[in-house]
């Protein structure tokens, strides 16, 4: 009795086979899979509770219920093989029926789920496999560090690095949007941070600008990215793998450091090896793909488009607080790496902070995040209202947060800074790299100067408060295309405006 409402077992595995799948084609880190994947599975085994119930009495409706499942979670392949395997067997019927032969000893229905089924663990057996070779699950070895850092960890200072994703230039903001950033720039002032009148990032995307500066090097002398793997997943995937057996956060953890990482929705830029991860609970990058992607979830989110946007907006709050309510513990000082997706696109929020509808263009004919203004089909003057909105917006989350972080710890050093301009235009172009960076660097007053980069961040850091001697660099600049980051072309520098 109790084994007529069993879940039919083919749907959720076939579910679980499309969404890992799905995970393996994508660049995402393994963290953002489990989430959708059992959200998935869990209704996929109550509709097999419904197919095994309704196959009893009603077998062809039972296959349309299937399908149905299939299509929306815009597996079409599968929701193909539900019906094909199913009108097989009807056509068998119907021939022997025909013929006056007698009907196949086996019922319709067992043998249509027995071959469903077979079916659905071959489909498992073939991404548990692509799965275990996509790079997305890794074993890291032991972090080299190229110096031990001489710390007094009572007395060291916290560091917070927070990055503000495509944060533009202070020039590029008063020069290509007409918006004037000084009452920012004089409250960071206020505050003792020192900013940087002409910083300039070394690429163009976050994690090649991550990757460098925290392994202290430009991409082609990171023994982890000498051999770019061949695709953008498996590109992206090797960047967040070397971004995390990068030797800086090793070598404060060494040094007696807590290190804390705080996500965002963009999984592949977490340091997932600190020793504390806060994670926003609201939807991933990932999640967001899948529904733009997914027959049902394109409905959702072509109907609603605000949702994704509320998420989004929420993602950005989370991350700001959550730094901004890191405290020191005692005895132990923090490394804190906080990624801000926000001035970036989406421009999700008002210059008061009121909610800011998505772009009309989202999500038909350009995605969430896309930030080249050509792509987006609004004007110039559009653009700059929704960057500059958005900008005056998060000025005043960050100054809120920075206060509450220097409450809790007056002597922390804090380091704003971003990974890349607006790239509103297409690549390359100067605005890619002009960058806005911005240090409060207790008893080391303008230990940066106007002219820094990402990877001699660290390296300058060390020296003024550990005494750790590290090579710094000539600056050099690469840009990588959308679909191989790995593949990064050099580029020259028009001088500063």
């Amino acid at each position: 009795m109790l084994r007529q409402f069993l879940p039919e077992p083919y749907l959720p595995a076939l579910t679980t086979a499309w969404g890992v799948g799905l995970f393996t084609a994508s660049t995402a880190p393994l963290q953002d899979l489990w989430r959708p994947l059992l959200i998935g599975v869990g209704i996929a085994v109550v509709l097999g509770v419904i197919v095994r119930v309704v196959a009893q009495r009603h077998r062809w409706v039972a296959v349309a219920i299937g399908a149905a499942w299939m299509l929306a979670i815009g597996a079409w392949p599968f929701a193909l093989l539900v019906l094909l395997v199913a009108l097989w067997r009807a056509a068998v019927d119907g021939i022997r029926a025909r013929q006056a032969r007698s009907p196949v000893r086996e019922a319709a229905g067992d043998q249509v789920t027995r071959i469903l089924r077979a079916i659905a663990a071959a489909a498992l057996a073939v991404v548990v496999f692509s799965l275990a070779t996509s790079g997305a699950i890794r074993i890291d070895g032991p972090i080299v560090s190229p110096a031990a850092l001489d710390v007094e960890a009572p007395s060291a200072p916290s560091i917070y690095l927070v990055l503000l994703d495509g944060y533009p230039a202070t020039d590029t903001l008063e020069a290509d949007f007409g918006f004037d950033n000084s009452a920012f720039l004089d409250r960071l002032d206020e505050r003792g941070f020192d900013v940087a009148s002409s910083s300039h990032s070394n690429y163009n995307r976050t994690l090649l600008t991550l990757a460098s500066m925290l392994h202290m090097e430009y991409l082609e002398e990171i023994e982890e990215l000498g051999t770019p793997s061949d695709g953008f997943s498996a590109q992206t995937r090797q960047l967040s793998a070397a971004i995390n057996q990068s030797p800086v956060p090793g070598m404060l953890a060494d040094a007696g450091y807590r290190t804390v990482a705080i996500g965002s929705s963009y999984g592949e830029a977490t340091l997932v090896s600190a020793d504390e991860i806060v994670d926003s609970p609201t939807m991933t990058m990932f999640e967001e793909q899948l529904l733009r992607y997914t027959t049902l979830g394109a409905w959702i989110i072509g109907t609603w488009p605000e949702l994704v946007a509320e998420q989004h907006r929420r993602g950005v709050l989370d991350t700001t607080a959550a730094f901004g309510a890191l405290a020191r513990e005692a005895g132990a000082p923090t490394f804190a790496l906080a990624h801000v997706f926000s001035p970036h696109t989406p421009f999700v929020f008002n210059a008061d902070g009121s909610p800011r509808p998505p772009l009309g263009c989202y999500p038909r004919s350009c995605g969430l995040t896309t930030p080249e203004l050509a792509r987006l089909g609004i004007s110039a003057d559009e653009y700059a209202d929704g960057l500059t909105a958005q900008v005056t917006y998060l000025n005043d989350v960050l100054v809120e947060e920075i206060d509450r972080l220097l409450e809790a710890d007056p002597d922390a050093v804090v380091i704003l800074f971003s990974d890349h301009g607006a790239r509103y235009e297409d690549g390359p172009a100067d605005e890619h790299f002009r960058t806005f960076f911005a240090a409060r660097t207790p008893a080391q007053d303008g230990l940066f100067g106007d002219h820094v980069s990402p990877i001699d961040v660290f390296p300058r850091l060390f020296q003024a408060y550990f005494g750790a001697t590290l090579p710094e660099h000539e600056y050099r600049a690469a840009w990588a295309p959308d679909d191989a980051p790995l593949e990064t072309t050099p580029v020259e520098l028009t001088p500063d405006r």
